[in-house]
């Protein structure tokens, strides 16, 4: 049984990001409460981080708190390279930033 409160669409591509120290995330799903990304760097837990979103040549600015951070090695080219998987929820959106994100949303269509 699904518990959360909004769906989580899934990205795939459809969506950049990036944060301070981090080029770029590889973006898993989105949601009007949260996101989950793929990153090579460790973000810790409980920290409040502001991310940027972009889709064509509209970005946003959103800040979320790290909820869940799991660790796992990828092998590329012989070599074993660290990925993490980041769960964050966004806190405190205006409701300007929320209705941009819906909009996000519903132009990534039902993946």
């Amino acid at each position: 049984m699904e518990k959360r409160k909004f769906e989580r669409k899934k990205v795939e591509g459809k969506i950049n990001g990036k944060m301070i120290l981090i080029d770029k995330l590889h973006i898993i799903d989105l949601s009007l409460n949260g996101i989950r990304f793929q990153c090579g760097r460790r973000i810790d837990m409980n920290g409040i981080h502001r991310l940027k979103i972009e889709k064509g040549g509209t970005s946003l600015n959103i800040r979320g708190q790290v909820v869940r951070s799991t660790l796992s090695i990828e092998r590329r080219s012989g070599e074993c390279l660290p990925v993490y998987e980041i769960a964050m929820v966004f806190k405190n959106l205006p409701q300007e930033t929320k209705k941009s994100l819906e909009e996000f949303i519903s132009h990534i269509g039902n993946g």
